[in-house]
């Protein structure tokens, strides 16, 4: 499995709490587009440390537990349990606005950064069409070529 994490987040509050606050994001908003898990006010996903280790095997449950407890302690997430069976004493987590800030400012930047001039020039010298940012240009995922001959499949990369 590959994973990512955005790095000046890593940087800013550590690897493992950037890995664990970007997965618990992404969950509550997966939550909140399909309005479910809302209590006092928010939406919410829940998960145990054992099943957090299963996500992420490079980590034990004791890791996740301490990267947990900072992402509470710095007030980026908060958790309860809202468990039907009592029984049940699984964490539910959300972010506070603290850690919704940090999410949005670090998404901001990126998208800061994709915006910047790009210079009009390939590495090899040629002139390039008169492209202004980075993320004008296509992705080259998306201008293969594919051809299918006898030998087999052959890919075509793009041309600019």
């Amino acid at each position: 499995m590959i994973y990512s994490f955005d790095t000046e987040l890593a940087a800013e509050i550590g690897l493992n709490e950037a890995i664990l606050l970007q997965n618990i994001a992404y969950w509550v908003k997966k939550n909140e587009a399909n309005d479910v898990n809302f209590h006092d006010g928010c939406y919410w996903t829940y998960n145990s440390a054992a099943a957090f280790s299963k996500l992420y095997p490079f980590w034990t449950p004791r890791v996740i537990k301490y990267a947990l407890a900072k992402l509470q302690q710095g007030e980026y997430i908060k958790a309860a349990q809202y468990n039907k069976d009592k029984m049940n004493h699984t964490n539910w987590y959300t972010l506070t606005e603290k850690g919704w800030l940090l999410i949005s400012k670090h998404g901001q930047q990126k998208q800061e950064q994709q915006q910047e001039p790009v210079q009009n020039e390939s590495i090899d010298g040629t002139k390039l069409s008169n492209r202004r940012y980075k993320n004008d240009f296509p992705s080259i995922y998306t201008n293969i070529k594919h051809t299918d001959n006898k030998q087999g499949v052959r890919a075509r990369g793009p041309t600019l």
